[in-house]
């Protein structure tokens, strides 16, 4: 048992410490920025950000830390790349 807790404890702080660099990296973004494509015809950084958010939603009631966020609900993410923020 003290194995899996030795274990454990620096891979939250590491978990802990990307969501901190995410929060401060997209925090820190425009509203613009936040909606540019990142590559010609590719991926807006707000796609990127739901699939973080998705992941990291994902992987609390993998790891038995808590429930589902919205248990009632799948993540809901664009079909394709920015395809839910294509402005015509």
């Amino acid at each position: 048992m003290a194995n899996d807790v030795a274990c454990v404890a620096p891979a939250l702080k590491a978990w802990k410490t990307q969501i901190d660099r995410a929060d401060k990296l997209f925090g820190s973004l425009s509203s613009e920025q936040v909606l540019r494509e990142i590559a010609p015809g590719g991926n807006r950084v707000l796609y990127l950000w739901g699939h973080l958010t998705a992941a990291h939603d994902a992987m609390l009631p993998l790891l038995g830390l808590r429930g589902p966020v919205e248990p009632h609900e799948p993540p809901v993410l664009p079909p394709r790349p920015g395809g839910a923020c294509t402005q015509e």
